[in-house]
């Protein structure tokens, strides 16, 4: 059932058996997650088959002592929960494997029979959501076609899982266990998982990934690629569902990866003749963003940032 109310348009805008090592490894290991202060901003550096986890303090990349020799693909945290999700790609794999990480336990909870991306934790933890690539197993290590994905959601209680249709990086709405807000080739939708009722947020193609909606880790903020600017729009997530949303302002900067905290935008832009990576972090206050003229952070060459967890 489709409902729509308030819409925003924008003219532009994998096997089950693993490496016996590895699971023993993971399955011992009791996380890296430390919430006694404020959770520093984590990178994934490298490729779709060779990313490693990395903490940024102050001018630095320090390496976190994760699940060795496998690719970080994606992750996501839950500071509230002190939890963590993410996927893993074992070596030797096409597959690759989804993990809970909290203080009492780290477990599998989907297996790496399919490949897998953008995972999400609800607000109170009883359920996960993700992306999971709909073409034949084996065809491909990864699409960045929007259509070649489903939002897929576990119930970490039943256990039950749940294809919710095409789309991409799902998150969930402010304080919710319930609605999901996704990308699609065709907009942005908010989709409430128990009464199967979606409305738009903002009707736009996006036909790639790449350019799939972010949302701040307390759902009251969305950014969105501009195809027109090549800038990042912000909106706040206002109201109740079906939620509205109130345009806040454009990054100044093009960058080719974001990720919104609950208060600023971090955003990696590239030099396009020197191919310089330089990481940036802006507050982001009423109409207008605010930011310093002097990056957090410039990458070696060579240095591919892949992810950016706030």
């Amino acid at each position: 059932m489709e409902i729509r109310k308030n819409v925003l348009t924008i003219s532009t805008i994998i096997t089950f058996l693993v490496v016996g090592s590895f699971l023993i490894y993971f399955f011992s290991f009791k996380g890296e997650l430390d919430e006694k202060t404020s959770p520093r901003l984590q990178i994934s550096v490298g490729s779709l088959v060779d990313a490693s986890l990395f903490e940024f303090t102050q001018d630095a990349l320090n390496p976190i002592n994760f699940v060795p020799e496998a690719s970080v693909v994606s992750r996501t945290r839950q500071h509230n929960l002190e939890s963590a999700v993410s996927v893993i790609m074992p070596p030797n794999e096409i597959g690759n494997l989804l993990l809970l990480e909290n203080r009492n336990e780290s477990r599998q909870l989907v297996d790496a029979s399919s490949i897998k991306d953008a995972p999400a934790l609800s607000f109170d933890g009883s359920k996960v959501a993700f992306a999971q690539l709909n073409l034949p197993f084996g065809t491909t290590l990864y699409s960045e076609e929007m259509s070649h994905w489903d939002i897929m959601v576990l119930d970490l209680t039943t256990g039950e899982l749940h294809n919710l249709g095409v789309g991409f990086r799902p998150y969930f709405a402010q304080g919710s266990s319930d609605v999901l807000i996704y990308s699609t080739p065709d907009g942005v939708i908010q989709h409430s998982i128990s009464s199967n009722v979606f409305a738009t947020l903002i009707e736009v193609s996006i036909p790639y990934t790449t350019h799939a909606a972010y949302v701040s880790p307390d759902g009251r903020y969305l950014s969105l690629y501009n195809e027109l600017t090549r800038r990042h729009s912000l909106f706040s997530v206002v109201g109740e569902f079906p939620y509205e949303l109130s345009a806040v302002g454009e990054s100044p900067i093009t960058f080719e990866l974001v990720a919104l905290d609950n208060n600023f935008l971090y955003g990696v832009s590239r030099n396009e003749e020197t191919n310089e990576r330089t990481l940036w972090k802006m507050t982001f206050q009423e109409i207008e963003f605010k930011y310093s003229t002097n990056p957090l952070y410039i990458f070696d060459p060579g240095q591919v940032p892949f992810q950016l967890i706030p």
